[in-house]
């Protein structure tokens, strides 16, 4: 790769071979597999920090080149339409059906902040803004941080999980690592996993977030953490999160619905959205977009949508 004109080879390995594989799982894991797959998040976000602390100039240059390639500028009418249906399923429902728990002045607060038109997209901007690099927190995400995207080992004679990976990093971004953890901690772990564990996922995290960084920057054997090495606040991540995690509600208000029992094969490809790329009005070819990914577990769909907007409420991550 280092001689000018030479042929770029990729080279891919076969981690089933070394006994990985998917969880059995096609959306909500138990609990070995979320705390083992959120520590090793941790230790992948804190290559960042430790890099910044190390090598910060060459770091920011190198994390800057990673394009945001589902929200750049040239998709931000396409986007906008796409967010204009999937921005609204949630509110609607919540707006439609009695005994929600949700007052009307809240309802009325989501409408807005999910608001996506062809003039106006605060939610296209709530979107960029998780997806964009915000000092000192900023990491290099994942991007797609889900079950699809983990492979775990297996003790053989227990079967539980001792050893996990990640792949597809095509839409890593140098970003808040809330991309990461609001889209796995919702998609992946069920309501009553959350009400059991919120705080121990975010333990986990850290625990291997601040477990890697010591190892990274400590001096021979000698693991302590000096105060030059501005190791991240558990409290400061977790504002962070908050501030950021209706990037991951939006994802997950359609993808959940896609993921349930009997949905599987319902939920759109890349095929069905090919007519978009002959449509001179990108805006109206992403609203039909939008409508098909909405479309996918129909009057339940919608429920499970506002379900977790009334639980982002109750957890105060969106914004009042």
């Amino acid at each position: 790769m280092g001689t000018t004109g030479a042929t770029p080879l990729l080279v891919l390995e076969d981690l089933t071979a070394k006994g990985y594989r998917l969880a059995a799982s096609q959306c909500a894991l138990d609990g070995a597999h979320v705390f083992l797959a959120l520590q090793r998040l941790g230790k992948l976000h804190a290559l960042s920090y430790s890099a910044k602390i190390r090598r910060r100039n060459d770091f920011i240059s190198l994390a800057q080149t990673l394009a945001n390639a589902e929200y750049s500028e040239a998709k931000r009418a396409f986007q906008s339409g796409v967010l204009a249906r999937v921005g609204a399923r949630g509110t609607q429902r919540l707006a439609a059906r009695a005994g929600s728990g949700v007052d009307a002045a809240t309802v009325e607060h989501l409408r807005r902040r999910l608001h996506s038109d062809r003039d106006s997209s605060p939610l296209y901007e709530t979107m960029v803004a998780a997806r964009s690099a915000e000092e000192p927190l900023a990491v290099i995400a994942h991007g797609d941080f889900c079950r699809n995207n983990i492979m775990f080992k297996y003790d053989e004679a227990t079967g539980r999980p001792v050893d996990v990976v990640f792949f597809d990093l095509q839409t890593a971004k140098y970003c808040s690592a809330a991309v990461d953890l609001s889209f796995f901690l919702f998609l992946n772990t069920t309501r009553a996993q959350r009400a059991a564990h919120w705080d121990d996922f975010f333990l986990a995290y850290y625990d291997g977030l601040t477990t890697a960084m010591r190892r990274l920057l400590s001096n021979g054997s000698n693991p302590a953490v000096t105060p030059t090495m501005d190791m991240p606040s558990l409290s400061s991540l977790r504002a962070d999160f908050a501030r950021h995690a209706l990037y991951g509600y939006t994802i997950c208000s359609f993808f959940l619905p896609m993921m349930q029992p009997g949905n599987e094969n319902q939920a759109p490809n890349h095929e069905d959205y090919a007519f978009v790329a002959d449509m001179e009005d990108q805006y109206e070819g992403g609203c039909r977009v939008g409508e098909m990914m909405v479309a996918v577990g129909g009057e339940a769909g919608d429920d499970t949508a506002a379900d977790l907007l009334a639980e982002f409420v109750e957890r105060g991550l969106v914004g009042l």
